[in-house]
Order: C-alpha cells, then sequence, then structure tokens
C-alpha cells in the first residue's frame, strides 16, 4: 500500500480542520452515527465506571495487538483504570450505605481509593459477615495499596506535574500493560460482584416494601 502524498495529507487535514466550525452537541447533523446520549443515564454510577475500565481494556488490547505507542497511552490507560475503580468503590459506598441505612461517610468525595475502600470493606462485612478466608478481601487492599504508592493523588495518568510542579513521575519506571489489565479484571469481578449482590438486596428489599404499603392501603 502506498502512503499519501503531501498533497493528500494538506486535503485531509484542510477536510479534518474544517469541522471546528461544527458544534460537537448539535443533534442537526442527522447524517453522523454512532450517537451516544446520556439524558436519562447521567445517575448511573455502573455505567460511568464500566464506561472507564472497557475504554482502558480497549487501550491496551491496541497496543498488545500492534506494540505501538504504549509509552503515549501508558497515562490515558492508567487514569481511566483509576478512574473506574474510583468509581465502582464510590458505588459501592452509596449502595451499602443505602441498604445499611447509614450516613455517607464526609469524606466520600476524596480521590484516595484506600481511603474508599477502607470505608466499603466494613460495610460489606456487615452485610456478609467475613469468613474464614478473607484473602480475596485482602488482596484487593494491597493492590488498592500499590496504586496509591504509585500514584497518591491520581495525577499521574494525568499531568507530568502536581500542583507544585513537582514530577508526578513514580519510581517505578514501567508497568506490564497487559498484566495491568488482568489485575484490573480480577479486582473487577469482586467489585462489581459485590455491587450486583447489594442492588439484588436493595432491590428485593423495595418490592416487599411496597406489597407491604399495599396490603395496609388495601386493609384501609
Amino acid at each position: 500500500m502506498e502512503s499519501d502524498s503531501f498533497q493528500d495529507i494538506l486535503r485531509r487535514i484542510e477536510k479534518e480542520r474544517a469541522w471546528i466550525a461544527r458544534s460537537i452537541f448539535d443533534l442537526e447533523d442527522t447524517d453522523l452515527l454512532p450517537r451516544s446520549g446520556w439524558a436519562t443515564l447521567h445517575h448511573d454510577w455502573d455505567l460511568y465506571a464500566k464506561g472507564y475500565k472497557d475504554a482502558a481494556d480497549v487501550l491496551v488490547s491496541y497496543v498488545v495487538d500492534n506494540d505501538w505507542d504504549q509509552y503515549l497511552l501508558i497515562f490515558p490507560i492508567l487514569f481511566l483504570y483509576r478512574q473506574y475503580l474510583e468509581l465502582r468503590l464510590k458505588e459501592l459506598l452509596f449502595a451499602s450505605s443505602r441498604l445499611l441505612r447509614h450516613p455517607l461517610p464526609d469524606n466520600w468525595q476524596t480521590h484516595d481509593l484506600l481511603q474508599l475502600w477502607r470505608d466499603v470493606r466494613p460495610k460489606l462485612d456487615q452485610i456478609w459477615p467475613p469468613s474464614d478466608d478473607d484473602s480475596d478481601l485482602d488482596s484487593l487492599e494491597s493492590r488498592l495499596q500499590e496504586i496509591e504508592r504509585v500514584d497518591p493523588r491520581g495525577e499521574l495518568g494525568r499531568y507530568p506535574v502536581d500542583r507544585a510542579g513537582r514530577s508526578t513521575a513514580p519510581e517505578v519506571k514501567s508497568v506490564h500493560l497487559e498484566k495491568l489489565r488482568k489485575v484490573v479484571q480480577g479486582m473487577s469481578h469482586f467489585l462489581e460482584g459485590a455491587s450486583t449482590g447489594i442492588y439484588e438486596s436493595l432491590r428485593a428489599r423495595d418490592e416487599m416494601l411496597a406489597e407491604m404499603q399495599a396490603d395496609l392501603q388495601g386493609e384501609w
């Protein structure tokens, strides 16, 4: 396959630059598909979390399949996986607090993954009493500790320096992207399983309360 000529490249650039004049959110562009809407989805923490993880998985697959751009894409990949974990932990914090009728902790807006986990874990232990083997919980906590040690403020995947002008580069000089994907996938199985279990309990409780309310109204 022949490479594009210089004139072909210029024409493509001019065509792409023309898009600057078009509104990003103009729904009148009926020729552009597919579309993505969020009007009914913006409150769904689960969809937000899955979106970040799926995007990271796609980028890792691209790097692995093409053996290319790993030094460029490592930053968005790290950010996307970290953002997934933060959103999933916050979703678990909200859902477990609702199920247990606990108030949200004052620091729920933190970006500290380990702090979020330490708020979530006692609630999970209350919903599902700990067994003799808590190795999965301990391993998950160890991985969160590892992430916080390398990227304590969640800035590594977003900026080359922090607010004080210090480099965000960690002491760890490289990361195996496919291993990262597999570790996060393993973490997601546990976190998403817990999320599903909590929402099933909430659904069952809501249905029971609705039936009780209907019965009481029928008696009157």
